[in-house]
């Protein structure tokens, strides 16, 4: 075996890391971005309305926004009562 041929694995190795890195990164960003839209739902009646809007729907994305939303709702009840 030669160098070459052994190093070509770990440089697989590496891209594949480095993607992996990549894709994670970009998920994080727009998770954040996500976050920051949904916060300006803050009364109950914004929150319906959000929530039945995507009523239904049982995709990724749906499911991330219902998360978003009751964990704000959490935060902003456990805010009011301290």
């Amino acid at each position: 075996m030669n160098k070459i041929s052994i190093l070509r694995p770990s440089t697989h190795l590496v891209a594949s890391v480095r993607g992996e890195l990549r894709d994670r990164r970009s998920a994080r960003v727009n998770r954040r971005s996500l976050q920051r839209q949904l916060s300006a739902y803050t009364t109950t009646s914004d929150v319906n309305d959000l929530l039945g809007s995507i009523r239904g729907q049982d995709d990724r994305a749906a499911q991330e926004i219902r998360e978003i939303v009751l964990r704000n709702q959490m935060r902003h009840g456990l805010h009011r009562a301290s």
